[in-house]
């Protein structure tokens, strides 16, 4: 029998890297500093990889090795060098048993020296591969490396080999090799070993083993005509149940967690061709709705986890982001989401994210855009009270856990990858060309009984009295029909041995947006991390850090595609904007042009430090240091060229910046020990500090007078600045007890006790907790004999617990002051001093918002955990609403931050599976699928008659509902939509000191914008070495329509829908209302006659790739090779009637589909 040696490495070196931020820069200067900045992090990004290379390269049988023996049996020996190096010995022990003793002292001695030493006097030899040691007897005439027995048949081959396990190293018995399509076969015993005589040379291999995946070898190299079955690596089988789970403060699995965590792997994440990581994991998690808000690439990304839980609409919904146990937070300046970020569907706002000062072109920036999604391991969601409890208020909307890639132990590893691909439209809306446009107009005001005139006054129409009518200009190409590239660019090495390990990762992004004039969207990461831990294992650290720089330049055609098809060219012959034709109209300027210049670029620091000690059996101490440091910057220049001669003759220019910092200490300490005699038990405890700050500073400079001044804010006549700052303070405590007995019943207990300086004295602390448990069914005799052979694995369980929030913004129990409110200047400047005006009541008593949450699953596997499928409800209740409260004017003061009694519940279903159906040497298919249904339900709203939401909210209805009145089409006599009046008053209306649906006014027609229901599932199958991944996301939604014109007659275009069915005589029944350049719709966007169903089935992503057979590989001499396309926004299934149903506003752009190839080579 072989035995293994393996032993663990010495030191490696610590690589530390230092990163200093840099004083906020004037714009003029930030490229240049960004541009420095960058240049700097790859030349240190290639300085460490040099240096790690070297230093993991000069590792292996190289190392050196210190020992001081006096007579000690050989083996003995060969343990201790292991044990220092690391190095695996194999050996037969028989072989051993007639060894001489041996005495030596050496010190730092090459690792090969010392065992020539040792062997010189002895009869054995050794032979090394893949960093393992063979011991065998110098007599041996078999070659074991080699593994080749003469054979009298020059067709055959007799074959010695090994079979280790593919991580450990470690020999395998029990292993059954057999010769595929025939009965010759051999087990493997002593070590590993087996021995197959007269093998054909073209034999393939069949290597199978209870708890391995089966692996087929070809006794033949292709590349050198030897044996490749000499030496295999078998890969363990992993049940789906038995994967690490991250949870809070360490790691689980699947089989063993208590509370409801989805894993998102990375490699999900990289198929797709996405900028950010958020927009990867749509429809992939049941419960979490993912919505971008707009065509930009880091643009926000509304992120809302089973349900609204607040009142107040200018609140966010945002989950807690933890990256690396460090979290990734969000200041919002003025302690709400800024306004031009709101959701336009729901209505709530949404983070403006990492642009705390609203003038980045995507209005908005992700927070997580500025992480490249290559370097996620795996994204852990944590939903229910036992996997959120713990972190206290931080995870009341939930908590999303970002493990970044780590190194490996074993061979060093470089990768590098590049994707290449296009964007476009993937339609335009069927609208008017210019004949129909001008009869559309002329219908209009003859049905108004005006005559069009060409001079200012009643009739002035000078669309189609002056502008040319025979004029044509299809305004959504111009807009949008650019095609837009992407690139990326991908590169990582990685390796290390048993106490270093490292990775080391670079990538670049580009991407043209399809509205751009100029310009892209960029973005350049680097990420390092090392982990070491020392000879006895005892002690560990893990650095991360990684930078992002993010840039966004160019100009953007911002206007609707809706102006009339005979409108003005954009630029005269002389390449001057053509303001002197739109003046004399009420059609706005088609906005961004070639003369403004607009930019935005922002830079992410992410660092973290984990230091842990193994005190005594079972005992952990740990620690963990985390910083986060964004600045972002902000740049609109207007020259005097893009400006009205007439109405704005002077440039003016816009420069911000804005920050956010957090800095994070985390100690821990954990035990584990056996508690009884099937028990264990795990105690944690430990506490967060936790310091946040966020600024931002806006210049606007106006009345240039020269373009060449206009990148110095200090050279504008006028300027208006304005500054903000926030700072949070955060301190808790927090514990965990498990107990576990006899692995099939789980008790989880967690605790937390939270500090904030968003409360006043008195009101600061707040406990929370949760508890969790499991029942593992399938491990009782009496109910395992009871269950059908095809379930593997039966387990109920089940969580309560409490969380809370704070998220009402810095300072709010404080009066504050200023010299505007809301924006706006109230009183007027003394002797040229703006008094201060009071802009918020104080209020030192309110508290913490709480959510109480109750779950229950059932978790089912079957097939030998091939399918696992889970099963669960939940019930979330928000008590103690934290909102702000509208006062009246005469009160001073704009709003007052309290408690309201008003208790909102969200409870669901949710079901998940994820199935392995078939897994074959050459064919294997996987798929995943969930769904789930969301109610909102307001629950309870002491005094709401006497609140400002009196004709917001109705109790027992969600509060994403709106109440409307009943659309009852187009009068056939007049022509104008019409509308039930439901209270018989004599007319339509809104009376809003009445609830709705209660009679008072006509709104009773109830819209839920909530999704009925929503998820995914995917599909992978691969055949030998092609694979086929298919993302398909579903909905079941009403959203606003967009067929009926909104002002059908007035100087826009509209559908030719509309225009095609509109009313144009009395008695006629029409679906689209007459035309009038006078008269609107109003009323109809407050109608049950503007939503419709918008439900959909998406193809979002398809990848199919390709990945090179191994001989082939080594023909080229890589370790792997793979080539794959893929394509985003294939196809959507809907009844909507617009273009898509994920962009209802008419007229503007639809989701651009995008297509990408690429390779990827690993060395």
């Amino acid at each position: 029998m072989y035995f293994n040696t393996k032993g663990k490495a010495p030191y490696g070196d610590l690589l530390s890297t230092k990163f200093t931020s840099r004083a906020a820069l004037p714009a003029p200067v930030f490229r240049r500093c960004i541009e420095s900045k960058l240049f700097r992090v790859m030349r240190m990004t290639a300085f460490l990889m040099i240096v790690i290379c070297l230093h993991i390269a000069a590792k292996g049988v190289s190392q050196v090795v210190s020992i001081k023996a006096r007579n000690l049996p050989l083996k003995e020996v060969f343990v201790e060098m292991s044990k220092q190096t690391g190095i695996s010995i194999l050996y037969k022990e028989r072989e051993l048993q007639h060894t001489k003793p041996v005495s030596l002292d050496v010190k730092n001695a090459p690792f090969r020296q010392v065992l020539d030493n040792l062997l010189k006097d002895q009869e054995l030899e050794y032979q090394i591969q893949n960093e393992i040691i063979f011991i065998e007897p110098k007599k041996n005439p078999v070659n074991f490396l080699r593994s080749e027995l003469p054979a009298a048949d020059t067709n055959t081959i007799d074959l010695i080999g090994v079979i280790v396990h593919e991580e450990t190293q470690k020999p395998l018995d029990g292993v059954t090799v057999m010769v595929k399509g025939s009965k010759q076969g051999a087990v493997t015993v002593g070590g590993g070993s087996y021995v197959l005589k007269a093998v054909p040379r073209t034999a393939i291999l069949v290597i199978s083993s209870i708890g391995y995946i089966t692996q087929e070898v070809p006794v033949m190299s292709e590349k050198n005509q030897k044996s490749s079955a000499n030496f295999i690596k078998l890969k363990p089988y992993v049940s789906q149940l038995d994967e690490t789970v991250i949870q809070a403060y360490g790691t689980t699995t699947k089989r063993k967690t208590t509370g409801d965590i989805v894993t998102v792997k990375g490699e999900d994440l990289a198929k797709q061709p996405i900028f950010s990581p958020l927009l990867g994991m749509q429809g992939r998690v049941a419960g979490l709705e993912i919505t971008q808000q707009n065509g930009s690439p880091i643009g926000a990304v509304k992120v809302e986890l089973r349900g609204r839980k607040s009142i107040d609409q200018n609140f966010t919904s945002d989950p807690l982001y933890i990256i690396d146990g460090v979290p990734l937070t969000v200041l919002e300046i003025n302690g709400k989401a800024n306004m031009y970020a709101r959701n336009s569907s729901s209505g709530n706002v949404i983070s403006s994210g990492l642009d705390q000062t609203g003038l980045s072109p995507s209005v908005g920036v992700s927070p997580l855009s500025a992480i490249n999604p290559a370097d996620i391991a795996s994204v852990e969601i944590l939903k229910d009270a036992d996997a959120t409890a713990i972190y206290g208020s931080r995870g009341a909307n939930g908590v999303i856990l970002i493990t970044t890639r780590k190194g490996k132990a074993g061979v060093n590893g470089f990768n590098v990858s590049a994707q290449q691909g296009i964007s476009f439209t993937t339609g335009h809306w069927d609208i008017l060309n210019t004949p129909q446009y001008v009869a559309m107009r002329r219908e209009a005001y003859k049905n108004d009984g005006i005559t069009p005139q060409s001079a200012p006054g009643t009739g002035y129409a000078p669309d189609i009295m002056v502008w040319d009518t025979t004029r044509y200009t299809d305004w959504q190409k111009y807009f949008w029909n650019n095609v837009g590239k992407v690139t990326n660019v991908q590169a990582d090495m990685s390796g290390g041995s048993e106490q270093v390990t490292y990775r080391i990762g670079g990538g670049y992004n580009r991407s043209t947006d399809l509205t751009k004039l100029n310009g892209a969207t960029t973005r350049a990461t680097a990420a390092v991390n090392v982990g070491t831990q020392s000879r006895n294992r005892r002690f560990r650290t893990d650095i991360s850090a990684t930078y992002g720089v993010l840039n966004t330049d160019g100009t953007n055609r911002t206007s609707s595609a809706l102006i009339p098809p005979n409108a003005p060219p954009v630029y005269d012959s002389l390449g001057h904007l053509n303001y002197g034709e739109y003046r004399i109209s009420t059609v706005l300027m088609p906005g961004g042009n070639k003369f403004n210049t607009s930019s935005f670029g922002t830079n992410l620091l992410m660092g973290s430090f984990a230091v842990s000690y193994n005190v005594t059996n079972g005992l952990y101490i740990r620690s963990t240091f985390g910083y986060n440091l964004n600045q972002a910057r902000s740049k609109n220049l207007s020259p005097i060229a893009a400006k009205d001669p007439v109405r704005d003759p002077l440039g003016s220019a816009t420069f911000a910046n804005s920050g956010n910092s957090n800095l994070q200490i985390e100690p821990q300490a954990e035990y584990t020990v056996n508690a009884g005699k099937k028990g264990r038990l795990n105690v944690l405890a430990g506490a967060t500090l936790q310091s946040n700050k966020t600024w931002g500073t806006t210049q606007m400079g106006n009345g240039f007078t020269s373009d060449v001044l206009l990148t110095s804010i200090n050279n504008a006549p006028t300027v208006k600045a304005t500054d903000a700052s926030a700072q949070y303070k955060y301190a808790g405590t927090f514990g965990r007890i498990g107990y576990t007995w006899d692995d099939k019943y789980i008790l989880n207990l967690n605790g937390r006790r939270d500090g904030s300086s968003r409360f006043g004295s008195g009101h600061q602390f707040g406990n929370f907790g949760s508890l969790g448990a499991a029942w593992i069914l399938s491990d009782e005799h009496w109910i395992r004999q009871h269950l059908p052979a095809l379930i593997s694995f039966v387990k109920l369980r089940g969580s309560v617990g409490v969380t809370g929030s704070d998220q009402i913004g810095d300072y709010q129990y404080l009066t504050q002051w200023g010299v505007s409110t809301g924006g706006t200047q109230l009183a007027s400047p003394y002797n040229g001093i703006s008094p201060l005006i009071p802009q918020l009541q104080a209020n030192p008593d309110f508290h913490w918002q709480t959510t109480r949450k109750l779950e229950g699953a059932l978790n089912v596997a079957l097939l030998d955990d091939r399918i696992s499928m889970e099963a669960a409800w939940y019930r979330e209740r928000c008590n103690n609403q934290l909102i702000g409260y509208p006062t009246p004017v005469i009160t001073g003061f704009i709003s007052v931050v309290e408690n309201s009694p008003a208790s909102i519940q969200n409870s669901g279903l949710e079901f998940s599976v994820n199935a392995r159906a078939i897994e074959r040497t050459d064919f294997s298919w996987n798929m995943k699928f969930n769904i789930s249904r969301n109610t909102n339900v307001l629950l309870a709203f002491p005094m709401l008659e006497k609140s400002p939401y009196l004709s917001r909210y109705k109790i027992g209805d969600p509060i994403s509902a709106l109440y409307l009145y009943h659309y009852t089409g187009v009068d056939p006599v007049t022509g104008v939509l019409t509308y039930e009046d439901h209270n018989h008053d004599g007319e339509v209306k809104t009376d809003e000191t009445f609830a709705p649906g209660t009679g008072k006014d006509d709104r009773y027609v109830k819209i839920n914008l909530t999704p009925a229901f929503q998820g995914g599932f995917s599909n992978t199958v691969r055949l030998k070495n092609v694979s086929l991944t298919a993302d398909f996301v579903f909905v079941k939604q009403m959203v606003p329509q967009s067929q009926i014109a909104q002002n059908p007659g007035n100087a826009e275009n509209i559908s030719r829908w509309a225009y095609e069915n509109r009313w144009q005589y009395p008695g006629q029944h029409a679906l689209s209302p007459k035309l009038s350049a006078l008269s609107t719709t109003y009323g109809f966007s407050a109608s049950d006659g503007n939503y419709t169903d918008g439900s959909y089935l998406r193809l979002n992503t398809v990848q199919v790739s390709y990945r090179m057979p191994a001989h082939l590989t080594r023909m080229l001499r890589v370790n792997s090779f793979a080539a794959n396309i893929s394509a985003q926004n294939i196809f959507v299934i809907t009844p909507y009637k617009g273009m898509d149903p994920a962009m209802t506003s008419f007229g503007t752009m639809p989701p651009a589909r995008i297509i990408t190839a690429g390779v990827t080579c690993g060395f």
